[in-house]
C-alpha cells in the first residue's frame, strides 16, 4: 500500500487520476507530482493541517529547490523553518532569495520580519530601508520599518515611518495603531490616547471584527496606564479579561504610571503580531498588542 503522503502528492496534481487501477498508484502521476512545486506546496499545507510540520517542511524544501525564483515558495519555506525553531535557516533561505531578486518587496518584508523575531531590529531596519529604496510607497514595509525602529528605541524615526504610511493611506489600521503605541512609549500618552480613541470610533463605525476593537481597547488601557489614569485603564482593558488578568493589569498599570518614556533606551518594544510592546522590562498587560502585520507577499490591506 502506498504511503499516505504519496497518495496525497498524486491527488494534488489530479484528483481524478490518483490511481490507474484499483489499489495501484499511477507512477506517471506520482512523478509529475513529485516535480510540481505548486503540488508540493499544496501537500505541505495539507501536512500542516494534519499537524505534520516536519513533512510540510520536507515538501516545501523540495518545492523551493524546484522553483528557486518563486519568492512566495521561498517565503513559505522560510516561515515553516522558523515555526519549527529553525529561524536561522529561514533567514538563510530568504537572503538567498533576496540575492536572486534584490527588488522583491515581499522577500524584503519577510526577511525583515524574521530578523525582528530574532531580536535583530537594527539589521531588520536596514533590510526594510533597502526595500523602500525601490518601493517607497509600500505601506507594509513602512509599518514594518517603524516597528523595527521602535524596537531599537528610535521612536522619532519610527513615528516618521508610520506617518509616511498614513500619508499614503490615511486609514491604514496597523500604522495608526502602532503610531499610537510608539507615541505612548516616547512619553506622549495623551496623543496616543487621542489616536486610539479615534481609531476605535472608526472601527466601530464600519463594523470591524470584535477582535480588532478588542486590540485597540487593550492598547488604550496601556496608554491610559502610562498616563496615570488607572481607572480608565482598567475600564478600557478589562471588558473581556479574567479576574486574574485584571489583577495583574492593575499592578502593571500602576507601575507604568511611574515609568519614564523609553526613548533613552530603557524598555523594549514588540513586533506587530508577536506580542505587546513592553516598557522597562514589565510584562505586557493582557489584551494589549500591536496590530498584526500583513503577511509577506500579500498586497497591503487598504485598512
Amino acid at each position: 500500500m502506498p504511503h499516505f503522503s504519496t497518495v496525497l502528492l498524486v491527488c494534488a496534481v489530479s484528483l481524478a487520476a490518483c490511481v490507474s487501477e484499483p489499489g495501484r498508484v499511477d507512477e506517471a502521476a506520482e512523478q509529475r507530482a513529485a516535480n510540481n512545486p505548486q503540488a508540493l506546496a499544496r501537500v505541505a499545507e495539507a501536512a500542516v493541517q494534519a499537524g505534520d510540520v516536519q513533512s510540510a517542511i520536507t515538501f516545501l524544501e523540495r518545492a523551493a529547490k524546484l522553483a528557486p525564483t518563486d519568492s512566495q515558495l521561498q517565503i513559505r519555506y522560510a516561515r515553516a523553518l522558523a515555526g519549527a525553531g529553525r529561524a536561522d535557516e529561514g533567514v538563510k533561505v530568504l537572503r538567498q532569495a533576496q540575492a536572486r531578486d534584490p527588488d522583491d518587496p515581499a522577500v524584503s518584508l519577510a526577511l525583515g520580519q524574521l530578523l525582528v523575531s530574532r531580536h535583530q531590529a537594527d539589521v531588520a531596519a536596514g533590510v526594510f530601508q533597502r526595500g523602500l529604496a525601490s518601493h517607497p510607497a509600500d505601506t507594509a514595509l513602512l509599518v514594518a520599518l517603524g516597528v523595527a525602529l521602535d524596537l531599537a528605541h528610535n521612536h522619532a524615526e519610527a513615528q516618521a515611518a508610520y506617518r509616511h504610511a498614513l500619508a499614503i493611506n490615511p486609514s491604514h489600521v496597523a500604522a495608526r495603531n502602532d503610531l499610537a503605541l510608539s507615541l505612548a512609549l516616547s512619553g506622549e500618552a495623551a496623543a496616543a490616547i487621542r489616536e486610539l480613541n479615534s481609531l476605535r470610533a472608526d472601527l466601530v463605525g464600519r463594523g470591524a471584527e470584535p477582535n480588532q476593537i478588542a486590540t485597540v481597547d487593550g492598547n488604550l488601557a496601556l496608554a491610559y496606564g502610562m498616563a496615570g489614569d488607572l481607572q480608565r485603564a482598567m475600564q478600557a482593558g478589562g471588558a473581556a479579561l479574567k479576574p486574574a488578568d485584571l489583577a495583574q493589569n492593575a499592578r502593571i498599570y500602576s507601575a507604568l504610571a511611574g515609568a519614564p518614556p523609553n526613548g533613552n533606551g530603557a524598555g523594549t518594544t514588540g513586533a506587530p503580531g508577536s506580542g505587546a510592546k513592553d516598557v522597562s522590562g514589565l510584562p505586557a498587560p493582557a489584551g494589549a498588542k500591536p496590530s498584526k502585520p500583513a503577511e509577506a507577499g500579500t498586497a497591503p490591506s487598504p485598512d
